[in-house]
């Protein structure tokens, strides 16, 4: 009868469809890129839930933890971010003579959901999931047309959704493994204005240009262990390989009069790192405590590699191709180290969880940049749950401090997209940035097997 309800039930299946329809525009990719952490239970631990993830997020963070998830559960979760990114730019616009306007950041809140559905299909000790989601960030970014960063960026959209499948084995009441194999979609567009002249500012010889590109068949892998080494002490383990995107697309540019373009093609090559996740819980009947530590390769990120093959910009009789444009990014590999718990203060019924963390920064000061702002960065997190009848309400919030940083040696400079009627690029990177980030978040959990009880 367990499976009667969920095969049969039409308003189960019209709202996880409805969930589908709406994850396919709204799954992002960011920050760092990612920011701590999935779902709301995880949100509220301030994303120690390695060890001890007991909902349909362990499909990320450590899939062996569906092992202890029995019969059949659904997790629909959301959350709301808004991100405040400033940027002052150094020195003075040179043909105003004003210095540069301070600019931020106004896209607004940008909404991340994560839904997963699990069973073990009256199997004892395997359990099976599939699920939608992709990292949790803020997907969007959108400045000025004319600030003193349009050659840097303007307005930028990544989305990447992740289609899942997982299993789960429980080998003996202490141990069991897990793996997720996930179909990645990735879809990428951003705004910049290109110089005509590398080292001119003359908004007359700007270029507005937008890259819209997409690579629709990437795959990657989640693997996870969790080990009850003595009683009520839980290990958890995870890891995830890198992510190469290789995208192609369009290159839609608006030059001024006198210049056409012809041809449109773009291709952009971009990195995901390997991420590597650990956490030890103390487990009581009454509330859980987890460390947790997780680290990112981002130095497989080295730059932005954009080519536009057969595409020239013609002036009168002279054509030149447009160049190969490579950002140098040189991002390092970060840690964050986090701590986070909950307590059961109505045994069953009310939950309450809180937790911290600090992550270090990816990109070095020279090449500090405004379109994924992950600098140095303090979390602090609280979230609460109801539970009636196998049905679990979970709130939480989140605020994200981030350290200020001031470059006086930038590395980022303007495209220079025709080396051979150009001059030597201009610096546009150096100035004072400031950043923090607000998630709000509730998920709903079902336990089947209870509600039909």
């Amino acid at each position: 009868m367990r499976f009667s309800f969920f095969s049969s039930s039409s308003w189960l299946h019209g709202s996880v469809a409805l969930w589908l329809l709406l994850s396919s525009s709204s799954i992002s990719l960011a920050a760092g890129w990612e920011i701590p952490d999935h779902g709301a239970r995880g949100l509220g631990r301030g994303g120690a839930f390695i060890a001890s993830a007991n909902d349909g997020t362990a499909i990320v963070y450590n899939p062996a933890n569906l092992a202890f998830q029995d019969g059949t559960r659904l997790t629909l979760a959301s959350h709301f971010i808004t991100h405040q990114s400033d940027f002052a730019r150094a020195g003075n616009d040179p043909f105003s003579g004003a210095p540069f306007a301070p600019v931020t950041n106004d896209a607004g809140v940008f909404w991340v959901p994560f839904i997963t559905v699990s069973s073990q299909f009256g199997l004892k000790n395997w359990t099976f999931a599939i699920g939608v989601h992709g990292p949790n960030s803020y997907g969007r970014v959108r400045f000025p047309e004319s600030g003193g960063q349009r050659y840097s960026l303007i307005e930028s959209n990544f989305v990447v959704i992740q289609y899942s499948f997982a299993a789960a084995w429980r080998i003996n009441r202490r141990v069991a493994v897990g793996a997720t194999v996930e179909w990645v979609d990735s879809r990428i567009k951003f705004r910049e204005k290109i110089p005509l002249i590398a080292g001119s500012e003359d908004p007359a010889n700007d270029i507005p240009s937008t890259v819209e590109v997409a690579d629709h068949f990437g795959f990657n892998t989640v693997l996870g262990v969790r080990w009850e080494f003595v009683d009520d002490f839980v290990f958890g383990l995870s890891a995830r390989p890198p992510i190469f995107v290789r995208a192609t697309g369009t290159v839609t540019s608006s030059p001024p009069p006198g210049i056409t373009i012809s041809g449109n093609s773009a291709k952009l090559t971009v990195s995901h790192p390997v991420v590597v996740r650990a956490g030890v819980a103390w487990m009581q009947p009454r509330f859980n405590i987890e460390a947790a530590v997780v680290f990112e390769a981002w130095s497989v990120l080295d730059a932005y590699k954009t080519s536009f093959p057969g595409v020239f910009v013609n002036l009168g009789t002279s054509s030149f191709p447009i160049s190969n444009i490579n950002i140098p990014t040189n991002w390092r590999d970060t840690w964050s180290y986090r701590l986070g718990g909950d307590f059961e203060v109505i045994p069953n019924v009310f939950t309450l969880r809180a937790g911290a963390y600090f992550e270090t920064a990816a990109p070095p000061p020279k090449y500090t940049a405004l379109d994924f702002a992950s600098l140095d960065r303090v979390g602090v997190s609280v979230g609460a749950s109801v539970v009636w009848r196998g049905i679990e309400l979970t709130l939480a919030y989140a605020h994200i401090f981030q350290v200020d940083r001031t470059v006086t040696d930038s590395a980022v400079v303007q495209p220079n997209p025709v080396p051979e009627i150009g001059g030597t690029p201009t610096v546009t990177g150096n100035g004072a940035f400031s950043s923090n980030f607000d998630t709000f978040s509730f998920s709903i959990g079902i336990h089947f097997d209870t509600l039909l009880k």
